[in-house]
Protein backbone atom coordinates (compact mmCIF):
# COMPACT_ATOMS: atom_id res chain seq x y z
CA UNK A 1 0.00 0.00 0.00
CA UNK A 2 2.84 2.36 0.88
CA UNK A 3 4.55 1.64 -2.45
CA UNK A 4 1.36 2.49 -4.32
CA UNK A 5 1.12 5.87 -2.55
CA UNK A 6 4.76 6.66 -3.29
CA UNK A 7 4.24 5.68 -6.92
CA UNK A 8 1.13 7.84 -7.28
CA UNK A 9 2.83 10.83 -5.66
CA UNK A 10 5.78 10.37 -8.00
CA UNK A 11 3.49 10.22 -11.02
CA UNK A 12 1.69 13.39 -9.94
CA UNK A 13 5.00 15.19 -9.54
CA UNK A 14 6.09 14.12 -13.02
CA UNK A 15 2.75 15.21 -14.48
CA UNK A 16 2.90 18.64 -12.85
CA UNK A 17 6.52 19.20 -13.82
CA UNK A 18 5.73 18.20 -17.42
CA UNK A 19 2.81 20.61 -17.47
CA UNK A 20 4.98 23.40 -16.09
CA UNK A 21 7.71 22.67 -18.62
CA UNK A 22 5.21 22.70 -21.49
CA UNK A 23 4.02 26.16 -20.46
CA UNK A 24 7.56 27.51 -20.66
CA UNK A 25 7.71 26.72 -24.37
CA UNK A 26 5.40 29.55 -25.41
CA UNK A 27 6.67 31.60 -28.32
CA UNK A 28 7.05 35.38 -27.93
CA UNK A 29 3.87 35.75 -30.00
CA UNK A 30 1.93 33.45 -27.67
CA UNK A 31 3.26 35.22 -24.58
CA UNK A 32 2.41 38.63 -26.05
CA UNK A 33 -1.15 37.47 -26.79
CA UNK A 34 -1.60 36.08 -23.27
CA UNK A 35 -0.24 39.27 -21.68
CA UNK A 36 -2.38 41.47 -23.92
CA UNK A 37 -5.52 39.43 -23.28
CA UNK A 38 -5.04 39.82 -19.52
CA UNK A 39 -4.72 43.59 -19.82
CA UNK A 40 -7.62 43.71 -22.29
CA UNK A 41 -9.85 42.01 -19.76
CA UNK A 42 -8.70 43.90 -16.67
CA UNK A 43 -8.41 47.37 -18.20
CA UNK A 44 -11.19 47.12 -20.80
CA UNK A 45 -8.90 48.17 -23.64
CA UNK A 46 -10.26 49.51 -26.93
CA UNK A 47 -9.38 47.75 -30.20
CA UNK A 48 -6.74 50.40 -30.95
CA UNK A 49 -5.23 50.00 -27.48
CA UNK A 50 -5.25 46.20 -27.83
CA UNK A 51 -3.21 46.42 -31.03
CA UNK A 52 -0.73 48.88 -29.52
CA UNK A 53 -0.31 46.87 -26.31
CA UNK A 54 0.17 43.66 -28.31
CA UNK A 55 2.93 45.26 -30.39
CA UNK A 56 4.64 46.52 -27.21
CA UNK A 57 4.41 43.08 -25.58
CA UNK A 58 5.59 41.33 -28.73
CA UNK A 59 8.64 43.57 -29.08
CA UNK A 60 9.67 43.13 -25.46
CA UNK A 61 8.99 39.38 -25.50
CA UNK A 62 11.18 38.99 -28.60
CA UNK A 63 13.97 40.94 -26.88
CA UNK A 64 13.61 38.77 -23.78
CA UNK A 65 13.69 35.59 -25.87
CA UNK A 66 16.99 36.59 -27.42
CA UNK A 67 18.36 37.57 -23.99
CA UNK A 68 17.51 34.19 -22.52
CA UNK A 69 19.35 32.46 -25.35
CA UNK A 70 22.43 34.69 -25.12
CA UNK A 71 25.17 32.54 -23.61
CA UNK A 72 27.68 35.40 -23.49
CA UNK A 73 25.74 37.14 -20.70
CA UNK A 74 25.98 36.19 -17.04
CA UNK A 75 22.87 35.37 -15.04
CA UNK A 76 23.07 38.77 -13.34
CA UNK A 77 23.37 40.58 -16.67
CA UNK A 78 20.37 38.69 -18.03
CA UNK A 79 18.40 39.45 -14.89
CA UNK A 80 19.20 43.17 -15.14
CA UNK A 81 18.35 43.28 -18.84
CA UNK A 82 15.06 41.45 -18.31
CA UNK A 83 14.14 43.85 -15.51
CA UNK A 84 15.00 46.84 -17.70
CA UNK A 85 12.87 45.42 -20.51
CA UNK A 86 9.97 44.92 -18.13
CA UNK A 87 10.25 48.52 -16.95
CA UNK A 88 10.32 49.70 -20.57
CA UNK A 89 7.21 47.61 -21.27
CA UNK A 90 5.36 49.24 -18.38
CA UNK A 91 6.34 52.75 -19.47
CA UNK A 92 5.27 52.12 -23.07
CA UNK A 93 1.95 50.62 -21.98
CA UNK A 94 1.28 53.57 -19.68
CA UNK A 95 1.47 55.88 -22.71
CA UNK A 96 -1.35 53.95 -24.39
CA UNK A 97 -3.78 54.04 -21.44
CA UNK A 98 -6.34 56.66 -20.50
CA UNK A 99 -6.18 58.15 -16.97
CA UNK A 100 -8.67 55.67 -15.48
CA UNK A 101 -6.91 52.69 -17.01
CA UNK A 102 -3.54 54.06 -15.95
CA UNK A 103 -4.66 54.28 -12.32
CA UNK A 104 -5.88 50.68 -12.40
CA UNK A 105 -2.71 49.50 -14.19
CA UNK A 106 -0.48 51.11 -11.57
CA UNK A 107 -2.55 49.50 -8.82
CA UNK A 108 -2.18 46.09 -10.51
CA UNK A 109 1.58 46.59 -10.81
CA UNK A 110 1.88 47.59 -7.15
CA UNK A 111 0.01 44.45 -6.07
CA UNK A 112 2.21 42.32 -8.33
CA UNK A 113 5.33 43.87 -6.83
CA UNK A 114 4.07 43.08 -3.32
CA UNK A 115 3.47 39.45 -4.28
CA UNK A 116 6.93 39.19 -5.82
CA UNK A 117 8.53 40.58 -2.65
CA UNK A 118 6.74 37.94 -0.60
CA UNK A 119 8.07 35.02 -2.69
CA UNK A 120 11.08 33.10 -1.41
CA UNK A 121 14.35 33.78 -3.22
CA UNK A 122 14.69 30.27 -4.65
CA UNK A 123 11.37 30.59 -6.46
CA UNK A 124 12.42 33.94 -7.91
CA UNK A 125 15.54 32.36 -9.36
CA UNK A 126 13.51 29.57 -10.95
CA UNK A 127 11.13 32.10 -12.51
CA UNK A 128 13.94 33.74 -14.43
CA UNK A 129 14.22 30.46 -16.39
CA UNK A 130 17.54 31.00 -18.01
Amino acid sequence: MKNVKVFLIGMLMVAFSSFSFAQEKNTPEERAKIQTDKLKEKLLLSEDQINKVYEINLGIDRQNESLRGNTSLSVDEKKQSLAANNEARKEKIKQVLNPEQLKKFESMEAKRAERMEAKPLDKKVKEIKM
